[in-house]
């Protein structure tokens, strides 16, 4: 893993290259961070990547049928290149 000290962008492997992210927590209550947007990457499954994503926000309290979805998923129009 490597680090871009100005920006907060880390990289790291993945199975296509390098990957750039920015590690934030997410909160519901008394937090820093809560992201008003998610955009998924482009994967070979995308449907398993939004459920794994929507069941991670829902631990978080930001996802759910009572919560309504307080952080918009939409998906990259990039396409995947295994």
């Amino acid at each position: 893993m490597f680090t871009n000290g100005r920006s907060g962008v880390k990289f790291r492997e993945g199975t296509g290259g390098i990957v750039p992210y920015v590690h934030a927590e997410a909160y519901a209550k008394g937090g820093e961070f809560i992201p008003d947007a998610i955009t998924i990457g482009p994967n070979d499954d995308a449907a398993a990547a939004k459920t794994a994503l929507e069941s991670f926000l829902a631990t978080k309290g930001l996802f759910g049928f009572l919560k309504g979805d307080r952080v918009k998923i939409s998906s990259s129009k990039t396409p995947y290149r295994p």
